[in-house]
């Protein structure tokens, strides 16, 4: 997934669970972590070669879960994984990934709001988030087609965020943990947040919604989503609560989702 696509939500969420530590960007300046690089003795102890920021205090908390011995998944949030997973694939076996799939309007649009904030050392604006996003979506698209669906698990940001549960329990059960209180209360205040966040839609780029909409991939965009819902359905038990955020949460142009939307409303209800 690209920047701002929500990761840091994300990990902040997995990082409430007592069997789950996912580093707080740990290589996000070097980007290419080896096996090596997981062990105890260097994990929680970044360097500034290795991160661009070093977080000593979070890094010294995490040992202490990691020494509980309840961990059971070590990993790392970077954004920019997406295009270095080659790499990836050839220094660990097998590993998973959690792919955050965000409307590209609100990447978009949160690209420009941090270029505008002088407070911010960001420069990127839409343009930039146009082709790595549709870059993003290639690659995981690729990746399915490739691996399966058993080490990639896709996730949409706005499904996720919208108050159904499945969608927690999916994310557990891939990888492969406990249902977790303190995720769950995690989970209800960010839904509440993520709501209020798609309400506000899009004011950085109000007036180029309608131009940039035509140059965002949705097609691979629905094609990932097709992968969430089958993932959700097949991952998910009808005991972790009803209630279906709905296809149409991500939304394309209405002439592609006149097709797509319903092909996939059919496909789940096979």
């Amino acid at each position: 997934m690209d920047v701002t696509a929500g990761t840091t939500e994300m990990a902040n969420l997995l990082n409430r669970h007592r069997q789950v530590i996912v580093g707080r960007e740990r290589f996000g300046r070097s980007k290419q972590p080896t096996l090596a690089h997981f062990e105890s003795g260097t994990f929680f102890e970044p360097n500034s070669t290795e991160a661009y920021t070093l977080h000593s205090d979070w890094y010294a908390a995490a040992r202490e879960k990691c020494n509980s011995g309840d961990v059971r998944v070590l990993g790392d949030k970077v954004p920019f994984y997406t295009r270095v997973l080659p790499w990836l694939e050839s220094e660990f076996s097998e590993p998973s990934y959690v792919y955050l799939l965000r409307d590209p309007r609100s990447v978009a649009n949160s690209y420009e709001q941090r270029r505008l904030d002088p407070n911010d050392h960001w420069d990127l604006g839409v343009p930039a988030a146009i082709t790595g996003w549709n870059k993003s979506v290639q690659v995981a698209k690729d990746f399915l087609r490739s691996n399966g669906h058993q080490r990639m698990l896709i996730l949409v940001y706005e499904w996720f965020y919208s108050g159904d549960r499945r969608q927690l329990s999916t994310l557990e059960r891939f990888l492969g943990v406990d249902p977790d209180d303190d995720i769950l209360d995690r989970y209800t205040n960010q839904t509440k947040k993520g709501l209020e966040r798609m309400a506000r839609g899009w004011p950085s780029i109000n007036d180029q919604v309608e131009s940039i909409s035509e140059r965002f991939d949705w097609e691979t965009a629905e094609f990932l989503r097709l992968a969430a819902a089958e993932q959700l359905f097949t991952l998910s038990e009808p005991e972790d609560g009803a209630g279906w955020a709905g296809p149409d949460a991500l939304s394309p142009p209405d002439d592609l989702l006149a097709v797509t939307g319903t092909a996939l409303r059919s496909r789940i209800q096979v």
